[in-house]
């Protein structure tokens, strides 16, 4: 009798490792196919070097590429896509001239373009933009008031 409750105790040890294990790792691979999706992205894209940067809670992937300043284009560009994680998709994407490209927050990016050229004396040439990936929205940003 006391062997007929050891062989179920093991099986029953046994089948709940079992459950664990592979809970855990059908886990570990949604995680791998969710960083494989926007890095393949990314690696096409970019063809080369690029930076990702997530916002806080994890949730949408910044991903950015710098060209460097040459002879014929002394300026460098940076392009850049943002990625949802949940919908599996670029949310924004675009390239700008001579600027950079941050969180600000959890769900907003601050994109910074020069133009290089100045349109009025009250222009600085610099472009401020601020990208909502909740909304999808992005708004320009009035330099002169945020300097002051």
């Amino acid at each position: 009798m006391n062997n007929l409750i050891l062989s179920l105790i093991r099986y029953f040890l046994f089948f709940i490792s079992f459950v664990i294990t592979t809970c855990t790792s059908s886990h570990s691979t949604k995680t791998f196919q969710n960083e494989s999706d926007y890095r393949t992205l990314a690696t096409s894209k970019f063809q080369g070097q690029f930076d990702v940067l997530f916002n806080s809670d994890s949730t949408y992937v910044l991903c950015s590429h710098s060209s460097k300043p040459t002879a014929l284009n002394p300026k460098k560009s940076v392009s850049f896509f943002i990625y949802s994680l949940s919908e599996k998709k670029i949310v924004y994407e675009e390239s700008i001239a001579d600027g950079s490209v941050r969180w600000t927050s959890h769900n907003e990016v601050e994109i910074l373009s020069k133009t290089g050229h100045m349109t009025s004396e009250n222009e600085s040439g610099v472009h401020l933009f601020i990208f909502n990936v909740s909304h999808h929205t992005k708004k320009q940003i009035d330099q002169n008031s945020r300097d002051q």
